[in-house]
């Protein structure tokens, strides 16, 4: 791949992968990703062939790029010739490893991608644990994001845990802001959640209002918002992994479902495009639908379908939801987009993410009766 196609792929790929319209500049993310890129060969080979196959799957070709399994290859071979050097536990071999896992999970391998999570969490065992790493806070993270994205896709616990929220809120507080907002109101059944989920909840709603404010973006950096991300997901799947969400009909469940899809369509998606595979919290998803949960007509309900719709809207599986929410639609007289987006903005709501696509889901909706 010459140097200026590679440079068009790396462009793409951060416009892409990042959300831009949440006003983030990119060009931190570039430079973090040129850092790794020309760390050396087999680096570029990595995550250039990673760009690709993100590329790849935009254009509608992800699992059958032969430019993408050609850098696969390429990297594979290098990889295994790393780890057998002196730098088989350096900070750059397992970010290797990590993009090794991305690919084959934008790749939809699954299998594959465990293989490569179980050398890593060896290699990291080698090096002391994860927090011998903190000196390099994009590895790091990567590490997580990774580890997070296998979980929801497997339904098992997570290999690690993160959550430095308490950094973040002092953070703020040194910028004379805050992350801790009391609620103006109380959701629909609230008051039944666990005390560990009512604060989850509580922290994305405050995270909520904190993006959905103009200056946002001049208070936290990219690594800062990602760092907010990974520490909500880790406590999610702490409380349940998907797996075990399955077991239970209860509404810590609708919550509980409810509030990964939101974190994963503020991280996840592009145009509403997923980059991975997720077939298993999708069947959550359904689970929780399906259940006497969603039998209470309240924003809570409204709030979990508009989100689920926008999550699944990207694919042939949505119409089965859109037909849900016309029923409710017309049970509660809910005629607007804006009258249903007023019932849905007390639960987690990033207007730059959400009011479009939701716009969006809400015509099909009215057209699809």
């Amino acid at each position: 791949m010459n140097l200026m196609h590679s440079c068009s792929v790396f462009c793409l790929t951060t416009e892409r992968l990042y959300p831009v319209t949440l006003g983030f500049s990119l060009d931190d993310v570039k430079l973090m990703w040129l850092r790794v890129l020309l760390t050396d060969e087999a680096s570029y080979h990595c995550n250039v062939g990673l760009m690709q196959a993100c590329n790849e799957i935009f254009s509608g070709d992800g699992n059958s790029s032969l430019k993408a399994l050609h850098h696969l290859s390429q990297t594979l071979t290098r990889v295994q010739r790393r780890l057998g050097s002196d730098d088989a536990l350096s900070d750059s071999s397992i970010a290797l490893v990590v993009s090794l896992i991305s690919q084959e999970q934008i790749r939809n391998q699954l299998c594959a991608a465990e293989i490569h999570a179980k050398g890593l969490e060896k290699m990291i065992q080698l090096r002391g644990g994860l927090g011998s790493l903190e000196g390099n806070m994009p590895l790091v993270l990567s590490i997580c994001k990774a580890d997070i994205m296998l979980s929801l896709q497997h339904g098992k616990s997570t290999m690690y845990f993160r959550d430095r929220m308490a950094e973040v809120r002092n953070l703020l507080i040194s910028k004379g802001l805050r992350l801790d907002y009391p609620l103006t109101s109380q959701p629909a059944r609230y008051n039944q959640l666990y005390p560990s989920l009512q604060g989850i909840f509580s922290d994305v709603i405050s995270f909520c209002r904190l993006l959905n404010a103009k200056t946002h973006n001049l208070v936290i950096d990219f690594l800062t918002f990602e760092e907010v991300l990974v520490s909500i997901c880790y406590r999610l799947l702490n409380f349940r992994s998907l797996n075990e969400s399955r077991k239970y009909s209860d509404v810590q469940n609708i919550y509980h479902v409810g509030l990964i899809v939101f974190m994963m369509t503020t991280f996840l998606q592009f145009n509403r495009h997923r980059i991975m595979n997720h077939r298993l919290l999708s069947l959550c998803l359904r689970d929780v639908m399906d259940t006497e949960l969603h039998r209470d007509e309240d924003d809570l309900t409204l709030w979990f379908m508009i989100i689920g719709g926008i999550w699944i809207s990207d694919g042939a599986e949505g119409g089965w939801i859109n037909q849900r929410i016309q029923k409710m639609a017309v049970r509660r007289r809910i005629n607007t987009w804006d009258e249903a987006r007023r019932s849905v903005c007390m639960f987690p709501w990033v207007h730059a993410l959400h009011d479009q696509p939701g716009c969006k889901l809400w015509s099909l909706v009215q057209n699809s009766h």
